[in-house]
């Protein structure tokens, strides 16, 4: 599980985009 959210922030720091960033926030809401 942590290893997916671990890839998943790589992967918003390597597009550098914060789209991905509020994505990755958005989903973390979701799963709390």
């Amino acid at each position: 599980f942590f290893i997916c959210i671990f890839l998943h922030i790589g992967r918003g720091l390597y597009y550098g985009s914060y789209l991905y960033k509020e994505t990755w926030n958005t989903g973390v809401v979701l799963l709390l």
